[in-house]
């Protein structure tokens, strides 16, 4: 296992790079770590594997193991979902898949499936 510090945005970072190709950035402020999958350009993910990746940010993000979400969940299905929360659930699926949400989109999302067919549509 290799480490190679950056920097972003004034804080030190560290890249860690395992056996198996998955990147975690580690804020070593707060030692929170968020886990994705480095899939070339040639493999996609299905709608099935976002839905399973996103299950897994979903559950970091609001501390509960049995989150599983779905096209119609919405904020009112998950008890601590409000807008704080929802700022660092859009960081940390912005993160996991390597987009970018406009913030008209965070703002408008009305469910689970539009983040998934914005995920599905911008992902490299």
């Amino acid at each position: 296992m290799r480490k190679a510090p950056y920097r972003r945005k004034r804080e030190a970072l560290w890249c860690v790079y395992d056996k198996a190709g998955i990147e975690a950035d580690v804020d070593r402020r707060r030692t929170e770590v968020y886990w994705f999958d480095k899939k070339g350009k040639d493999n996609k993910m299905t709608r099935e594997e976002v839905y399973e990746n996103l299950n897994e940010v979903f559950q970091y993000v609001f501390e509960d193991d049995s989150i599983e979400v779905h096209d119609e969940t919405t904020a009112n299905d998950i008890e601590d979902w409000d807008s704080f929360e929802h700022i660092n659930l859009v960081i940390a699926v912005e993160k996991r898949f390597q987009v970018k949400f406009t913030v008209g989109e965070a703002n408008e999302m009305k469910n689970v499936g539009e983040m998934v067919d914005i995920i599905l549509e911008r992902m490299p």
